[in-house]
């Protein structure tokens, strides 16, 4: 326990006794005289007005009084501290003969106060804030409050939830999930999970990441659980969509009759080929993928060569190289080729796509 501040004082409000753990905090030695000295030396400003407006009047007409005031120590520094006034009377006449107090510490408690007051207000500000969707729920799923992002999302008023259940609202087989959350107190967590609004089918499948949190207290029970949620249908949709972009373009590079290959820049180490390089070389795209375009030309020469002119077009920025190259088949046979190469700067390398 923290060392108490213990003192008495007379009618007047001058110091009669204070114990050696009281005159710690005022920064004083043991052996200090403190008697008659008015007690509103020992305080700010503003406590001092507490004390003889609000806590000795309270005390001498009720007995005691208790609240938050504070000391101030010989160098000046202001100690927050609890205190009890006690008002002593004459079991004679029932006059005040003097009046006690008791009083500890409380810096370490104001300042944890002050630090959770402004975690509190950065939580909140969060809260309210985010775009992502947040709602307190008890382990019966219902509303305990949601924030403007979760009312907004279904153009509601942040007042319309509480109260009222999850499900009742919006149906769904995620309760199965929520209610084996509360059961194991694990949290749970998806991606792109689908949802169908029960209430508004016409608003179509729309797609979820969100998490199930419980917070549980120290006794091992469940007090409320998060809900958080990001509406992801636009990247559902978009994955989608550069899917069927994939495919067409991949059917599309498939069906050319010219011969492509798409060549990273400066190893000319082939990436990919489409189908007309197997029926113009009589190779298979895993025996040239990965490997260098030198197993296409008939000789070193004709492959340094080529390299060469590659190397000055990309010196002189050019997008497109035109030549006519000599190549080889998987079966030794040399042919000529009209060849138009076409650069690409992707993520800061270049590459190239011969055809």
């Amino acid at each position: 326990a923290k060392p108490e501040f213990i003192g008495t004082a007379d009618i007047n409000g001058n110091t009669k006794y204070i114990n050696n753990s009281g005159k710690k905090m005022l920064g004083l030695e043991p052996e200090s005289e403190i008697k008659n000295i008015s007690i509103d030396r020992f305080h700010p400003d503003w406590a001092r007005k507490v004390v003889f407006e609000i806590g000795l009047p309270t005390a001498s007409k009720y007995g005691n009084w208790h609240g938050e005031t504070a000391l101030i120590n010989k160098d000046g520094n202001e100690i927050p501290i609890s205190q009890i006034i006690i008002a002593h009377k004459s079991v004679e006449d029932g006059e005040i003969e003097y009046y006690s107090t008791i009083a500890i510490d409380i810096t370490e408690r104001k300042r944890f106060e002050k630090e959770l007051i402004e975690k509190t207000i950065l939580l909140e500000s969060f809260f309210n804030n985010t775009l992502t969707l947040i709602a307190l729920l008890d382990k019966e799923f219902n509303f305990i409050r949601v924030n403007q992002a979760y009312a907004d999302a279904d153009e509601k008023d942040t007042d319309f939830f509480i109260g009222k259940n999850h499900f009742d609202l919006y149906p769904s087989d995620a309760k199965v999930i929520f209610e084996e959350v509360v059961k194991t107190k694990k949290s749970y967590h998806t991606i792109e999970r689908p949802f169908t609004y029960a209430m508004n089918p016409e608003r179509g499948v729309t797609y979820w990441d969100w998490s199930l949190v419980p917070l549980v207290d120290t006794q091992g029970i469940i007090e409320s659980l998060i809900f958080t949620l990001l509406n992801v249908t636009e990247r559902v949709k978009a994955k989608e969509e550069l899917v069927k972009n994939e495919k067409f373009l991949s059917t599309l590079f498939n069906s050319v009759n010219d011969a492509i290959f798409t060549v990273s820049m400066p190893d000319r180490t082939i990436r990919s080929v489409n189908k007309a390089v197997s029926e113009l070389f009589g190779i298979t795209p895993d025996e040239v993928i990965g490997k260098k375009t030198r197993v296409l030309y008939p000789t070193e020469e004709e492959y340094l060569k080529y390299g060469e002119i590659l190397s000055n077009a990309i010196k002189e920025n050019k997008t497109i190289v035109r030549a006519e190259l000599q190549f080889k088949k998987n079966d030794g046979t040399e042919i000529y080729c009209d060849v138009q190469t076409t650069f690409l700067n992707e993520f800061g390398r270049k590459d190239v796509v011969i055809s």
